[in-house]
């Protein structure tokens, strides 16, 4: 049994590290690396510690300090999160390329391209070209469930098409890795009329504008979906009764996505005229489509409804 004293400094430990992104958002460099530092004192495998550690360091010109403490950190991932967030690629990359390693930089933006980073691609086009030659670094076509753009794909559109609404051509959808949040409700304390909202694949993100526009602030499933932040990203959004369907049978059916045996929303409301106050979710325990109350927070008080984000890349 674990001790009352290791819980104790695995929180000292935790809050050392908090302080220490308050400073890093601070941008008070110095303090927030002392904070990591006690942090991984305490709590030597801290990933997320060593991983901010990293970025402080690269803030601080202290490139092959950084480049350390991100190869440990990969290696020590125990969720393998950090192996698709495109920003710890990205800034080992600018690291390598302070320290005149080119070829190691070149490969690091390229793992953070595939991860759908677009600063990464733009410093592969300007840079690396030859380097992509030389070391024979491909840009592989996308899979149903890889892992890429700070997610797992679940579907590939058959032709390039904006899939967000923000004006750019995308090549498919991605899921988060992890759920958002357990028992939540599809409103926020109380029933509003929304209006009409799409069930189509590519209708998602403007559902979830539109949702957060009507309901503002608080702690309802598509505000958990938007301020997502997973692999850096911030154009997450609640799927859509479609997509949440693609998500059921092209992840959870085939082993992928380490979804819950539970219900999950999507952003369609079941009709926008007499029945406003109930909303679409899927059981991804048994696949069926269910309209639920928008309040409601557990399907027949047995599965908590869901969140689970996506984003176009």
């Amino acid at each position: 049994m674990l001790s009352t004293s290791f819980f104790a400094q695995t929180k000292k430990a935790t809050d050392f590290w908090k302080n220490g992104i308050d400073s890093f958002q601070k941008e008070d460099y110095i303090n927030a690396l002392g904070e990591f530092d006690k942090a991984i004192e305490l709590k030597p495998n801290f990933v997320k510690a060593i991983s901010n550690r990293a970025l402080t360091k690269y803030e601080l010109k202290d490139y092959y300090g950084a480049i350390i403490d991100l190869n440990k950190a990969f290696e020590l991932d125990p969720n393998d999160e950090l192996s698709f967030n495109p920003i710890m690629y990205f800034v080992r990359g600018l690291s390598k390329s302070n320290l005149k390693d080119s070829k190691g930089a070149c490969e690091d933006w390229r793992k953070a391209s595939d991860l759908g980073f677009k600063q990464a691609t733009d410093l592969l086009t300007t840079y690396c070209n030859s380097q992509i030659s030389k070391t024979k670094i491909t840009n592989k076509l996308p899979q149903i469930g890889d892992k890429r753009a700070g997610g797992i794909v679940f579907y590939i559109a058959p032709e390039s098409t904006d899939l967000d609404g923000d004006g750019d051509l995308d090549t498919g959808l991605v899921c988060s890795l992890e759920d958002q949040s357990d028992g939540i409700g599809w409103f926020n304390r109380f029933y509003i009329k929304i209006g009409t909202i799409e069930s189509a694949v590519g209708t998602g993100a403007s559902n979830t504008a539109k949702i957060v526009s009507e309901l503002g602030e608080g702690h309802y499933a598509a505000s958990a979906a938007s301020s997502y932040r997973g692999g850096g990203f911030e154009d997450w959004f609640l799927p859509s009764q479609n997509e949440l369907s693609l998500m059921y049978k092209n992840l959870h059916k085939n082993g992928y996505g380490s979804f819950s045996d539970s219900f999950y929303w999507s952003s369609t409301i079941y009709n926008d005229n007499d029945w406003y106050e109930l909303a679409w979710t899927r059981d991804f325990v048994e696949g069926y489509q269910y309209h639920l109350d928008g309040l409601s927070t557990t399907k027949t008080n047995e599965h908590e409804v869901k969140v689970r984000a996506v984003r176009a890349f």
